[in-house]
C-alpha cells in the first residue's frame, strides 16, 4: 500500500464524522434544489417515477443519517434510526411547505407520506449497513 493511499485512508478516518454530516447536507440540499424548480420546468413523467424519486431521496437522506447520528457504544441502532426516521419526515414537511413558494407546485400528503416510508427503510437499510459493518471489522 502506497503512503498516499494510507494517508487518505487515516485523512477519511480522522474526519469521519464531518464527512457523514456534509454528506447529510448535500443531500438534503439536493433535496432543496430539486423541490424549487418551478413546475413548468420539470419534464412530463409518470406520477409514479416522481413518487418514487421521492421515496429514493428521502431513504438516501435517511441512511446518511443513520452513519452520522451513530455513536457507537452511545445509542442503539433502533434509537439512531427512529431519530433518522423523524428528521427525515419532518424535512419532508418543510419540503411539501417550502414548494408553496414555489411556482406551479403545491404541497401534497401523498408526497410527504412517501417521504416518511422511504426515510423509514432508508433508517433500517442504515442500521442494518451499520450492523453489518461492525460484525465485518471485528
Amino acid at each position: 500500500m502506497s503512503k498516499e493511499r494510507s494517508g487518505a485512508r487515516a485523512f477519511i478516518h480522522e474526519h469521519s464524522k464531518a464527512i457523514q454530516w456534509a454528506l447529510v447536507i448535500l443531500c438534503a440540499l439536493g433535496i432543496f434544489i430539486a423541490s424549487s424548480f418551478p413546475a413548468s420546468t420539470l419534464p412530463d413523467a409518470h406520477e409514479h417515477l416522481y413518487e418514487f424519486a421521492h421515496f429514493c431521496e428521502y431513504w438516501l437522506l435517511a441512511t446518511l443519517l443513520v452513519g452520522a447520528l451513530d455513536v457507537p457504544g452511545k445509542r442503539t441502532g433502533y434509537k439512531v434510526a427512529i431519530l433518522a426516521i423523524l428528521i427525515c419526515s419532518l424535512y419532508g414537511l418543510t419540503d411539501e411547505f417550502h414548494q408553496m413558494f414555489v411556482p406551479g407546485r403545491v404541497p401534497d400528503r401523498t408526497d410527504w407520506i412517501i417521504d416518511t416510508l422511504g426515510g423509514i427503510v432508508g433508517g433500517m437499510a442504515g442500521v442494518w449497513a451499520l450492523t453489518v459493518w461492525r460484525l465485518w471489522h471485528e
